[in-house]
């Protein structure tokens, strides 16, 4: 089985086209379009925010800045009075045998694969990020789930791994 993290649904079973990721170092990965995917979501989060050991506040700013990207906002505080909740990623996955990309980047440790053809992709569940702040665990729900905003603010965050 293997791993896509969303950061909007896109329902309970979709088609993902391949891309070349807007974070993706072309001189090392290649221009290669494609999916990302990988054995677990934890490797998801720590391929998104492109290290190992990623805490709880560095996933929640990822979350922040995809967002914000969406609805024009650029400062932690003014998206906190304007929107002030951030939104469960969603967990999709898919049987298919991806293709294991060149070793380039961070693809090794986090067990990264690619497929190159569009895709069909199954809806696993949501991040629970009120328990992933509480514990640094990543438990998948059925509904999604939104967190206060402030706890972008909450510095104690940075001190908190990501695991499983």
């Amino acid at each position: 089985m293997y791993y896509h993290i969303s950061f909007k649904d896109l329902g309970k079973t979709t088609v993902f086209q391949p891309k070349i990721p807007s974070s993706s170092v072309i001189s090392s990965e290649g221009n290669i379009p494609r999916i990302c995917v990988t054995t677990s979501v934890v490797n998801c989060i720590n391929s998104i925010v492109s290290h190992n050991g990623v805490s709880v506040m560095e996933f929640l700013f990822e979350i922040f800045f995809r967002d914000a990207l969406y609805d024009g906002s650029s400062a932690v505080d003014d998206w906190i009075k304007n929107k002030s909740k951030l939104t469960s990623p969603v967990i999709y996955r898919c049987k298919e045998t991806p293709y294991l990309p060149p070793d380039a980047s961070d693809f090794r440790r986090n067990r990264e694969h690619w497929y190159l053809s569009p895709t069909e992709f199954i809806r696993s569940g949501y991040i629970d990020l009120n328990r992933l702040v509480e514990t640094g665990k990543v438990y998948t729900i059925s509904k999604l789930n939104t967190l206060d905003g402030s706890y972008l603010k909450q510095k104690s965050l940075l001190n908190i791994q990501i695991r499983r």
